[in-house]
């Protein structure tokens, strides 16, 4: 157990508590849930443009079954929102609410099996990380993966290892980094002592659940064999290399850890660290965090596997922080006082390293998008650090608190606006209601932006060809529409000045972004 003392209550009164606190949860998951439902019914545009494109593979796959089996669109993605997207995007989006809630609810029964006091706050202090309730209404590959991880530990510490295994093994089908935290669950599962499992845990059934962590990955790859020929894990085997994302350094993924997680929670983990790592039951979800954050830095300082190197990548372990940070809460909250003093100390500590690592971060590897927000970042960070320390000392906690709240509400005002339609998703926009006024919006259609095919309905196979031997084969009178945000960039390399130069296509309309002269669609057509 990681309470600081053992619990001296009745069985009956035992029973009471845990009532109340699912009841205290159930109010907290219904407020929570309702909120981000609310967003994502006003929501109709996206955090990234990846939130789109998992929403248009679940969406093609009526029209090309190779979507369910997609590696970049991810099965553990793609199967939950396949049949949803054809209700449309609302409906997706309805569905990581769900998802979210399921996360914060499993969270919440871990923290009860690990016998931590209040446990109901483990569902607020999953929304209160700022990226969960960002992505708690998009269609991006994080959520779900939250909620497999969260299940799969809550089956864990039930003593459900087979349960457990085949809830992890989801998570290797939904984003390819979990890989990492397989030799970690299968210590975890072999290591674990106690089972709700009638028969004992022998060697046989223990190789059996083994097998069980690969049953996702395993199907994933037989069946895309057998159906269209390739084997999805070569992926793996193609780490791939590109310079467009930027390049991180050893404290990049720190401080896209308090992005994820937020000053206040992140912090927070880190003094509930201490007291989690009394249980050998954490154990798997304290080595977990660290390595999945190791992992992410390291993809990143090696431009590996195109990855862009976001702080949403960590969404994932956003179950794991929260049960950290419940327990430093508890620790900061403990009605002993060297306990509580200590645990003070360390959060001061742990508020002081993440702000020198948000500096030097930006002195080794400066953002050009951050360079605007950083005096007021700084700023930021030594009020937040004011604060914790105002708090070790009795006239001072006041006004140590306010900060603290202002510093956990902040950056959640942000995270829960609605994603609406930026200025250049409506030059899209324009552009195909600019076609379908023309009645040419019928005509065969190629771009490289996914929001042209959204815009106007349309879809292409999962195996498609390159752009310039699909510009080649067009039928005359076939339409191409060109966008200054994809066409230029290293992925597709189409100039504007190589497309009005080339004969066969004639320049028949543009579009613009409000306030700006240069056209950001061109429209061209196929000429005989």
């Amino acid at each position: 157990m990681v309470n600081e003392a053992p619990s001296e209550t009745p069985a009956l009164d035992r029973s009471a508590t845990d009532a109340a606190e699912r009841w205290q949860a159930l109010g907290w998951l219904g407020a929570c849930a309702a909120a981000t439902a609310i967003l994502a019914l006003f929501s109709n545009g996206t955090y990234h443009d990846d939130d789109l494109k998992h929403f248009l593979f679940a969406r093609w796959t009526r029209f090309d079954p190779e979507y369910l089996v997609h590696t970049w669109g991810r099965p553990g993605f793609t199967l939950l929102h396949a049949l949803p997207a054809q209700l449309g995007w609302t409906a997706c989006r309805l569905l990581s609410v769900g998802l979210t809630a399921l996360t914060a609810w499993a969270t919440f029964r871990c923290a009860q099996q690990l016998g931590l006091r209040h446990a109901a706050w483990a569902v607020p202090l999953t929304y209160a990380q700022p990226l969960v309730l960002h992505l708690s209404f998009t269609t991006l590959t994080e959520t779900p993966m939250a909620a497999q991880l969260a299940l799969a530990t809550w089956a864990l510490l039930a003593g459900r290892r087979r349960t457990s295994a085949m809830l992890f093994s989801l998570t290797l089908v939904t984003r390819h980094e979990a890989i990492v935290l397989l030799p970690i669950w299968a210590w975890a599962l072999w290591s674990t002592k106690k089972s709700t499992e009638k028969r004992g845990w022998t060697p046989f059934l223990a190789l059996g659940t083994m097998a069980l962590l690969f049953c996702a990955p395993a199907a994933h790859n037989v069946a895309t064999r057998l159906a269209f020929g390739y084997w999805p894990w070569a992926i793996l085997t193609e780490p791939g290399h590109t310079t467009h994302y930027g390049q991180g350094t050893p404290l990049t993924f720190l401080v896209r850890f308090v992005s994820m997680a937020g000053p206040v929670v992140a912090t927070w983990f880190v003094v509930g660290c201490r007291v989690l790592w009394r249980d050998r039951r954490t154990w798997p979800l304290l080595a977990g965090v660290a390595a999945y954050i190791a992992v992410q830095t390291a993809l990143y300082m090696h431009q590996a596997y195109a990855t862009g190197g976001y702080a949403r990548f960590l969404v994932p372990i956003a179950p794991w922080v929260a049960l950290g940070a419940l327990a430093g809460v508890n620790a900061l909250r403990s009605a002993d006082p060297a306990l509580r003093q200590r645990a003070h100390r360390t959060w001061l500590a742990a508020a002081i390293s993440l702000w020198v690592c948000l500096e030097l971060e930006q002195m080794l590897n400066p953002s050009p998008t951050l360079q605007p927000y950083l005096w007021p970042l700084r700023a930021g960070a030594a009020l937040f650090v004011a604060g914790v320390s105002a708090g070790l000392l009795h006239r001072g906690r006041l006004i140590g608190t306010v900060i603290v709240v202002l510093a956990l509400l902040g950056p959640l005002v942000r995270a829960g606006l609605p994603h609406r339609l930026r200025p250049r998703e409506r030059a899209m926009a324009e552009a195909v209601e600019w076609l379908h006024e023309r009645d040419w919006a019928g005509r065969p259609f190629f771009a490289v932006n996914d929001w042209l095919y959204y815009f106007a309905d349309r879809w292409y196979p999962a195996r498609s060809e390159p752009w310039y031997d699909i510009l080649t084969a067009s039928p005359p009178g076939a339409l191409f529409l060109w966008d200054a945000r994809y066409g230029p960039s290293p992925d597709f390399g189409i100039s504007l000045e190589l497309l009005r130069a080339y004969p066969l296509l004639a320049e028949i309309g543009q579009t613009t972004v409000d306030g700006e002269n240069s056209p950001f669609v061109c429209i061209f057509e196929r000429q005989p």
